[in-house]
């Protein structure tokens, strides 16, 4: 573990210190944590040279288990109001992105890509929400509404939280019931279907998406 953080912050701080210096990283409390002023500049010939766009103080715990597991943020500065409208969790951290989704659909995965896709997209979409009102990014459903919409697209099933949470069930241990949910065993047709989300969703993926969507039952 203590070697695997070591890894973790020397890659953090080689994308920090040339990307993002107001940023600095140190291993604490068993995790990379990253804490400072997180600056967005432009990126157009037009106006580069006139400054940063916006800048938020954020602190970003990433955790040893990077990147199967989600980096978690906090916007520290309180320059945005930490409502779910504004994508905010109700423990405070930003809803970045659907981990469980954006790393099973394919999308690379490394700290270079994070700070460079979901988590300047986030900053950036705020940015962009404060100064007109709209997201610039579009929008998707909050809390287990939003998870439920993922999640059944990754499955490619009905967005329903029984079906689901059926499915999440049988992926995540070694099942016999067929997926169709006439809880018979698994035919031929089924069998197919279920290879092939267990191609996509490994039993841990599936235990921890489960895990995710009974929280909001559990509160």
């Amino acid at each position: 573990m203590v070697n695997q953080l070591k890894d973790l912050l020397a890659k953090v701080k080689e994308v920090i210190c040339f990307d993002h210096p107001s940023l600095m990283a140190k291993i604490e409390f068993g995790k990379v944590i990253v804490s400072g002023t997180y600056v967005i500049m432009p990126t157009t010939d037009e106006f580069i040279g006139q400054g940063s766009i916006a800048e938020y103080e954020v602190e970003i715990n990433f955790p040893a288990t990077f990147p199967w597991d989600a980096p978690i943020v906090y916007e520290t500065g309180d320059t945005i109001e930490k409502t779910s409208d504004n994508h905010f969790f109700t423990d405070g951290d930003c809803c970045i992105v659907i981990w469980e989704t954006w790393v099973l659909l394919g999308n690379k995965v490394s700290v270079q890509d994070y700070f460079d896709i979901p988590f300047k997209n986030y900053f950036l979409g705020q940015h962009q929400k404060k100064q007109n009102g709209e997201w610039v990014f579009g929008e998707e459903a909050h809390n287990k509404e939003g998870l439920i919409d993922n999640f059944s697209g990754l499955l490619s099933c009905k967005p329903k939280e029984e079906q689901i949470t059926y499915l999440l069930e049988l992926l995540s241990k070694d099942c016999k019931h067929c997926p169709c949910e006439s809880k018979k065993r698994v035919r031929e047709y089924c069998a197919i279907s279920l290879f092939e989300l267990r191609n996509k969703v490994r039993p841990q993926d599936a235990k921890r998406m489960l895990d995710k969507l009974k929280k909001f039952n559990d509160k």
